[in-house]
């Protein structure tokens, strides 16, 4: 077969990139599930108050449930970005620069989604 045509063996991104996905799961999911437990013995509700960016970091030390389910969606949400930065540095370490590059240009996009839509959100 042409070489230029050969597909190029994904195998090493796929098991990476599956560790990663399996980690974020884990760590998410565990710490929403340690928060709502311990909001649900300490408030005896699971209505309780999440937190917000700016105070994620002085709940987190004042060990507030809130806190900890914050922390494990923000980890859930940014599992994707994540995956994505496996995959460039995969591809990178594989000399597939096609595949990188692609892989790039999709974390870009959503990396700087958020920054253009604050800046237009008046628009």
């Amino acid at each position: 077969m042409i070489e230029a045509l050969k597909r190029p063996d994904n195998s090493r991104a796929e098991g990476r990139l599956g560790h990663v996905f399996r980690g974020i799961c884990a760590v998410g999911l565990g710490l929403v599930v340690i928060g709502a437990s311990w909001q649900l013995a300490r408030l005896g509700t699971l209505n309780g108050p999440l937190v917000g960016l700016g105070d994620l970091v002085p709940s987190l030390i004042a060990l507030e449930p809130g806190a900890l389910i914050t922390l494990g969606l923000l980890v859930l949400i940014l599992g994707p970005a994540l995956g994505l930065l496996t995959l460039v540095l995969t591809y990178i370490q594989g000399r597939d620069r096609r595949s990188a590059f692609i892989a790039l240009i999709v974390f870009a996009i959503i990396a700087l989604s958020i920054p253009i839509e604050y800046w237009t959100r008046g628009a």
